[in-house]
């Protein structure tokens, strides 16, 4: 998906676009064709959360905008965790200029 974020959204959260590994987004979807779309109405930075994301157990929903086709996992097959790495997480900043 495409996140949109309006000028004065993004003024008032600039250091959380640019700087943050993980961002957490709250707003409206839109849909035209294959194309998806948030209007974003909320930024947070979840920057933090990100060394625990292979730690965590999902639920395995499936809904019409996440793109799966109803795929879950075989409950037989052992879950695969990567190691945390040693010095942690290194995401260069974006510059859109």
């Amino acid at each position: 998906a495409n996140i949109i974020v309006w000028q004065r959204l993004f003024e008032r959260h600039r250091r959380v676009v640019m700087a943050a590994a993980m961002i957490a987004v709250e707003g409206k979807v839109q849909k035209e064709g294959e194309v998806i779309h948030i209007v974003a109405d909320r930024l947070e930075d979840e920057s933090i959360l990100l060394r625990s994301v292979g730690e965590k157990a999902f639920p395995h929903r499936t809904a019409p905008g996440d793109g799966a086709k109803g795929a879950r996992p075989d409950p037989r097959e052992p879950q695969r965790r990567l190691p945390p790495p040693a010095e942690g997480i290194r995401v260069r900043s974006r510059d859109f200029h």
